[in-house]
């Protein structure tokens, strides 16, 4: 956390919390872009030793009360759950690969940062199918693990059902506490039993219903209940953030921390200190001339994802306060609108100038036609991940185009109004899932489809597609592939398909940061890393070439696109971290 922003947070909590609460900064793991990533994982161990962090696909270590910080693993993976044992001398993960078809834990030693399937669990799992009846499973499917005197628990979603698991650490058997539409955390209770989050209420109940409600409802993520029974635990309040509240034996919950953005889960550590983590998420508009130079701020608040109208004069983007977790439940019903500022008008502008779309369904990437009639993007709504089309006025509601969509990506139009492409994610035919480009077309006058959206085909390819783009002939796109860990590549292709040339290689860990093609189509802009690590802009030559960098300032960007007059560049500014503290009650 930046000095500035740690001074004042300390400085308004000093003034807002109970005298017996005392707050420690701990540390700060930065998060690598906007879209498709969520907070940094942090995990402290039980002795207060260690803290387990995040940071994309990289997983570190590092002594809680200060020191060097250590990389561990082979950092290919998505990290989706961090758990210790008891003892603090094991590090389980839980991780993914980018495809997503496979799953599992692992086990981390911090003394030498071995890394090993996680043997204890999957032997501790290899009992449900005769302990608990349930068959055909696998370790990776299993989640929310939390470890107590002899045992753990984890919850398991198979076959319709969602279960609460008990295991017997020494001998591997498992037996069902409970079942439920869905469980969102586990915790020990000092007497021996297990405590569960679960159901819409989200409920913390001893036994997971059997005995009785440790809260009654609004509760987020982990739980900690400390040896006298008191529960710390995260809630909304009046603005839709969490904060770390408390209730002791059943008693009205006191609050102990209020933080802008949320602050959740608690982790006990040494007894009685509370370890947690804040999100710090700041993204706006700015613009740079297309050559570089001074960066103008363009919004100040919450907004990505910008596209330019055909004039230049207007700006569309995604903004919104999302990034909650409280949204994060209930994806993707989470608050995240269109909106439009105009460009000529009073800068930088701190609300929306225009209101596009508000839906609360994931709504992202608009774009213009051609002639200005009509507006295409991406949103959740009615359960889709497509496309939809509206007219620009607002005459009609919006209605879907496509359908079938998964990781669908921000469309774009060709300059004769004709064809609509778009990235979005498919099964290969191996049971690999990775991003294809699709093309369609629409009747300019009505809005009708005209053809329906298929793939372009790409041989002699074997990357994921992100983001295209097309090129100023119409006959030919480009789009920004993601061709392994941290490697990525421009290329062109034609619209009817082919196979696709390259143009530019380069190394990124950045996903969905897009590429703006210049209107006389000479240069691309793309989004890679400078020399301190931060998230920059550069240009190269669309036939190939060396690149040049346009962007210098200690911030991270993303989504760069082209004004039409190709004067100037506009892209998304962010910050993204989990700050870690420490609580003293």
């Amino acid at each position: 956390m930046p000095r500035r922003y740690l001074a004042l947070a300390v400085a308004a909590l000093a003034a807002a919390l109970p005298q017996t609460v005392e707050l420690s900064y701990l540390a700060s793991e930065r998060q690598l872009g906007p879209v498709a990533y969520r907070d940094p994982l942090g995990a402290p161990s039980p002795d207060g030793a260690w803290l387990a962090t995040t940071s994309g696909l990289r997983l570190f270590l590092r002594p809680l009360q200060g020191g060097a910080v250590r990389e561990l693993g082979p950092g290919t993976q998505r990290v989706n759950e961090l758990v210790w044992s008891l003892d603090s001398r094991t590090l389980y993960a839980h991780e993914s690969n980018y495809p997503r078809t496979e799953h599992g834990w692992f086990e981390y030693d911090p003394i030498t940062g071995d890394r090993a399937e996680a043997a204890a669990i999957k032997r501790m799992f290899g009992g449900v199918e005769a302990s608990a009846g349930v068959a055909g499973i696998s370790s990776g499917q299993f989640r929310n693990l939390s470890f107590g005197p002899a045992s753990a628990a984890a919850t398991l979603t198979a076959n319709g059902a969602s279960r609460l698991l008990r295991f017997d650490l020494e001998t591997g058997r498992a037996r069902q506490i409970a079942s439920s539409s869905r469980f969102h955390a586990t915790a020990w209770h000092p007497d021996g039993t297990v405590a569960c989050v679960r159901g819409e209420a989200r409920e913390l109940e001893l036994d997971c219903g059997g005995s009785r409600n440790l809260v009654a409802a609004n509760v987020y993520d982990r739980v900690v209940i400390d040896s006298s029974g008191r529960v710390v635990f995260a809630r909304t309040d009046e603005s839709g953030t969490l904060d770390l509240w408390e209730s002791a034996n059943g008693a009205e919950p006191h609050r102990l921390t209020r933080f802008a953005r949320d602050a959740y889960a608690p982790y006990l550590v040494a007894g009685d200190e509370i370890v947690f983590r804040v999100q710090d998420y700041r993204i706006s508009l700015a613009t740079i001339p297309a050559t570089g130079g001074e960066v103008q701020t363009v919004t100040t608040f919450q907004s990505e994802t910008p596209s330019w109208d055909r004039t230049g004069d207007r700006l569309a983007f995604t903004f919104g306060t999302w990034r909650r977790k409280a949204d994060d439940a209930h994806y993707p019903d989470i608050d995240q609108h269109i909106g439009i500022v105009e460009v000529g008008g009073e800068l930088p502008a701190s609300e929306p100038h225009h209101i596009v779309r508000s839906s609360y369904s994931e709504d992202q990437g608009m774009h213009w036609s051609p002639d200005g009639r009509w507006i295409v993007l991406h949103s959740h709504a009615n359960a889709t991940d497509d496309l939809w089309l509206q007219p620009a006025d607002g005459s009609l509601p919006a209605w879907p185009i496509t359908r079938g969509g998964h990781e669908t990506g921000w469309p774009r139009w060709s300059d004769d109004g004709r064809t609509i492409i778009y990235p979005t994610e498919m099964d290969d035919g191996s049971g690999r899932v990775r991003g294809h480009v699709l093309s369609l077309e629409i009747d300019s006058e009505t809005g009708e489809v005209v053809r329906p959206a298929e793939p372009i085909p790409l041989t002699d390819y074997d990357g994921s597609v992100n983001f295209a783009e097309f090129a100023p002939d119409g006959e030919n796109i480009y789009f920004e592939s993601h061709d392994g860990i941290g490697k990525r590549s421009l290329r062109r292709v034609s619209i009817a398909g082919g196979s696709p040339q390259v143009v530019h290689r380069y190394e990124s860990e950045q996903w969905y940061s897009a590429l703006a093609v210049s209107p006389d189509g000479r240069w691309l802009v793309y989004v890679a890393p400078g020399a301190h690590g931060k998230f920059q802009l550069y240009r190269v030559p669309a036939v190939g070439g060396e690149p040049e960098q346009l962007t210098v300032d200690d911030t991270d960007k993303t989504h760069p696109t082209w004004s039409p007059a190709g004067d100037r560049i506009a892209f998304s500014v962010f910050n993204y971290e989990s700050s870690f503290w420490q609580l003293t009650r």
